[in-house]
């Protein structure tokens, strides 16, 4: 497993999104593809991700920490307002700005490092500015599995 590279464990067909997908579009998917996480492209450019946790946090009521003590703004009950909320914005409303990557020929302890450095489920491979594939944590387990 060893001599696995990030091109060995990629998917190369990445699902994507632009700016402008709406969030209802986003939800349907993660789920229709069974996927945690969409780059968001523009002009075949990488401008952000959008993960399973970008929407879940649309349903955090909104708070501050003052104190040690949480001071909620919202009632966190009233899910419909949530979710009207969530239904007017778009990918570039959510998405996260840094872009974890790593190139097609990094090596496979490295990019397991990588995930749990950074504390995310999926890495994008880059080469330069270009999208070549994305490798999840359950991509780490199939090569795994595959080596048994």
């Amino acid at each position: 497993m060893m001599g696995l590279e990030a091109m060995d464990l990629m998917i190369k067909d990445v699902v994507t999104i632009d700016l402008d997908t709406p969030v209802p579009d986003i939800a349907r998917m993660f789920i229709d593809h069974q996927l945690g996480s969409l780059p968001v492209m523009e002009s075949k450019q990488v401008k952000g991700i959008v993960t399973i946790k970008n929407l879940l946090k649309l349903f955090l009521p909104r708070h501050v920490k003052f104190l040690d003590i949480m001071l909620y703004f919202e009632n966190s009950d009233n899910v419909g307002v949530l979710l009207k909320r969530a239904r007017g914005l778009r990918a570039e409303d959510i998405m996260n700005l840094e872009i974890v990557s790593v190139k097609p020929d990094a090596g496979f302890a490295s990019i397991v490092a990588l995930l749990f450095e950074k504390k995310v489920h999926q890495l994008l491979v880059m080469d330069g500015a270009n999208l070549k594939g994305i490798i999840s944590r359950l991509d780490i387990i199939k090569a795994f599995e595959n080596h048994m």
